[in-house]
């Protein structure tokens, strides 16, 4: 089995561009996000199922095709996977027949969606297909947003490009019938999160033999069941990031330099695409 924590900002959610969308529409697609980022998935599918409704009454196939594109993300993050390729499908099918830049580079978002879906099912083949023809797209899609001065979107183009390949890379990390996630890595510079890297992390399982138990327990303490002791049990509704250690920068107490702390993503804020991390997260220390 394998998952795979999308960071906020290269999510379909903070990449799909809305220019060409009404402000009514708009809206719809701001609330889904603020759920999806809460992760609030059924409220958000919800959400963007309304509209879809309200797209089809406008009859603007354009907002319906990028309803189904964050209806797309939604099922992903829901692991209905082949519900998911279903609705990138027919956004693609819409999308196509949108003639502009701009619909070219929302293309390029739900083909790179396409390929982390089949990422996910082991599909190889697929994967390079779909993240090969994304790239192609979305450099184009970089050299379209420079000529219009919007400096943002030509960096989230050079950013999906950089971590599709880097998810190619990390393919060979993982053999078929292992249990593993692709997680982001973030670090501390100057006090500020920077996402720097992505790594493979394994699920392990401890079992704690008895005889050891006996050598530091009182002789009063009998052993009734023996547990495995489980660091990390990833889900795949749960966003995970790795924050990795360093001596000068906050969390350094937390494990030796260069280690990884393990989070779960509690939110993200999709107004600015920051990750966001509270003190509900769970961490454990993964030397590197």
């Amino acid at each position: 089995m394998l998952w795979i924590s999308v960071p906020w900002e290269l999510s379909p959610v903070h990449l799909l561009e809305l220019q060409d969308v009404t402000p009514l529409l708009r809206d719809q697609f701001s609330r889904g996000a603020g759920l999806l980022g809460r992760g609030d998935l059924v409220p958000a599918l919800t959400t963007v199922d309304q509209l879809s409704v309200v797209a089809a009454a406008q009859r603007d196939r354009y907002a319906g095709a990028l309803a189904l594109v964050l209806r797309a993300e939604v099922l992903r993050r829901m692991a209905r996977y082949e519900e998911s390729l279903d609705a990138i499908r027919r956004a693609l099918h819409r999308l196509e027949l949108r003639v502009s830049p701009v619909a070219r580079y929302n293309e390029g978002v739900a083909v790179y969606l396409e390929g982390v879906v089949h990422y996910v099912l082991r599909a190889e083949g697929k994967v390079m297909a779909t993240f090969s023809y994304a790239q192609e797209v979305l450099a184009d899609s970089e050299r379209h947003w420079g000529f219009e001065h919007n400096d943002v979107r030509a960096a989230d183009c050079r950013d999906i490009i950089r971590w599709m390949r880097r998810l190619m890379e990390l393919q060979a990390e993982v053999g078929f019938g292992d249990v593993a996630m692709v997680m982001p890595v973030y670090e501390f510079v100057n006090r500020t999160v920077v996402r720097t890297d992505a790594v493979v992390v394994h699920p392990l399982q401890i079992v704690i033999p008895d005889r050891v138990i006996a050598e530091y327990a009182s002789p009063e303490i009998r052993l009734v069941q023996l547990d495995a002791v489980s660091l990390l049990s990833p889900h795949p509704q749960i966003e995970y990031a790795a924050i990795r250690i360093t001596r000068e920068e906050p969390g350094a107490g937390l494990g030796r330099d260069g280690d990884l702390l393990i989070v779960e993503i509690t939110g993200s804020s999709s107004a600015s695409g920051e990750l966001t991390l509270t003190s509900h997260s769970k961490a454990l220390q993964h030397p590197v």
